[in-house]
């Protein structure tokens, strides 16, 4: 499945670590972020530029990290 990092809304990164079924912390060690920054991008305090989208989705997905089959 191709994630589209511009097909978002306020939620994607939240969507994205929920999706991966990771806390928190796990998903923003995963990532190699501070906690704080996870938590203001999941709480619309901030936003991740759409490289950063990007590389996160590339991430996810060289990683195989989200296992989701399309119909």
């Amino acid at each position: 499945m191709a994630l589209r990092p511009n097909e978002h809304n306020d939620s994607f990164i939240l969507a994205l670590r929920r999706l991966m079924d990771m806390k928190q912390t796990d998903f923003a060690e995963y990532l190699g972020i501070p906690i704080g920054t996870l938590k203001n991008w999941e709480q619309g305090r901030s936003t991740p530029p759409e490289y950063v989208k990007s590389m996160i989705i590339r991430r996810i997905e060289e990683d195989n990290a989200l296992n989701v089959k399309t119909v």
